[in-house]
């Protein structure tokens, strides 16, 4: 009987034992990553090593991730299944060189599958208590190597009044993913240098996207954006500046046509590496008086033309018996933004035009250009018809460099045409 007894209790209790194993199981899910190691970038083949890993928080440098793997030109691929004890937005958190693709219950959260130098890149996954399947891929060139993963729940917070720029900023160059800081900027009028926008902010490898909503008094502005690297501006949803690649620190201007009201205004910006400044300004432009009285359409006696809606640039030049180029040229000191898209122009500018006996902006009467600010010379080959490897021939006996670096040229330079 007492033996009978003992054998009830033991099987009682290791039912209890069992209950909670399982429900461990449960609770725990798997406790580490399931690791695979592959000496290809492809995760193609049988993987040459696969074993059990903590965590995912690696900066190999330039040796092998573990004997057997190759230095360079292999790839790896880690599952888990993690448990979130609180519902809640988890921010994850990936640093990869080379490429990294991060997916939480077969949704991809974060693609950077590309050569990249160790930036950080973030996403914010909503997700409910309980189980979750973690998957990351990643794949090493060559030189360094590094591979990390981890995430923290983003404390809920009241949303943030912007009550100038709305700057949002991001650990990567395409303002992709969520943004790693929030803020509220008094003004686009930064210069880094080589440093940070802020803490937890890349050095290099970062963007930056500013929106705002402002007033203007009817009229015409002139928006100017001083960028090292690329940047976009639009107005309204209309792209008016497009410089979106590397370049140091270069000014571009666009002459804006505003109703009296609010408009939104958009800027986009990215730092590749080096020196990182980002600048923008605008101010009324005085409306230029017309010289004689207008006739009907538009046109003023030969001299100017008000441009009205519908009009376009090639237009107003087949209409006034000359071109495009000549019309840059004449008017592109009161308007420069027609030097960079001449096919944006705005009701209510007064274009000059052939015979005026104003300056023609750059082209000279003998077959000359003279050079003027923010001049490349692929943009004088659009203002002038003449290709680049023409300007070259033409001047190099005059300009030596431009045999040698013909993407430099300066102010005050008279480039033959003929």
């Amino acid at each position: 009987m007492k033996k009978l007894c003992l054998f009830v209790v033991v099987l009682v209790l290791s039912g209890v034992l069992v209950a909670a194993n399982v429900e461990g199981q449960a609770l725990a899910a798997d406790a580490k990553w399931s690791a695979s190691y592959w000496n290809n970038k492809r995760l193609e083949g049988t993987p040459v090593v696969t074993r059990e890993e903590s965590k995912i928080d690696y900066d190999w440098g330039t040796s092998r991730p573990v004997s057997g793997v190759n230095k360079d030109k292999f790839s790896a691929r880690w599952r888990r299944t993690v448990t979130f004890k609180e519902a809640g937005t988890y921010r994850f958190r990936a640093t990869m060189d080379d490429g990294m693709r991060v997916w939480v219950d077969g949704k991809l959260i974060i693609d950077e599958w590309d050569l990249n130098d160790a930036p950080t890149v973030t996403a914010d996954v909503k997700l409910g208590k309980g189980d979750h399947k973690i998957k990351v891929e990643y794949f090493e060139e060559g030189g360094n190597a590094v591979a990390k993963l981890s995430w923290a729940k983003v404390e809920a917070s009241s949303p943030t009044t912007f009550k100038n720029w709305k700057g949002q900023y991001y650990n990567n160059r395409g303002l992709s993913g969520s943004p790693v800081l929030e803020r509220d900027d008094a003004s686009i009028n930064f210069d880094w240098g080589s440093g940070s926008p802020a803490s937890g902010v890349n050095v290099d490898n970062f963007s930056v996207r500013w929106t705002r909503k402002l007033d203007f008094n009817a009229g015409t502005y002139r928006f100017s954006m001083t960028t090292d690297d690329g940047a976009r501006l639009w107005v309204d949803d209309n792209l008016v500046i497009d410089r979106w690649f590397d370049r140091a620190a270069t000014t571009y201007t666009v002459d804006v046509a505003l109703g009296a009201g609010s408009h939104d205004v958009e800027m986009e910006y990215y730092e590749s590496a080096g020196g990182a400044s980002a600048r923008l300004t605008w101010q009324a432009v005085m409306a230029t008086t017309p010289t004689s009285t207008p006739v009907p359409g538009g046109t003023s006696s030969g001299r100017t033309y008000t441009v009205k809606s519908g009009d376009t640039l090639s237009g107003i030049a087949r209409n006034n018996g000359t071109t495009v180029a000549v019309l840059v040229n004449l008017n592109g000191p009161t308007y420069p933004s027609l030097y960079t898209n001449p096919s944006l122009i705005y009701t209510g500018w007064v274009l000059k035009l052939p015979g005026s006996g104003q300056s023609d902006g750059g082209t000279g009467s003998g077959g000359t250009y003279t050079v003027q600010r923010g001049d490349y010379l692929a943009l004088i080959s659009q203002k002038t018809g003449v290709s680049v490897s023409d300007l070259v021939r033409l001047n190099a006996a005059r300009y030596p460099s431009l045999r040698t670096n013909p993407n430099v040229i300066y102010t005050g330079w008279v480039l033959r045409l003929l």
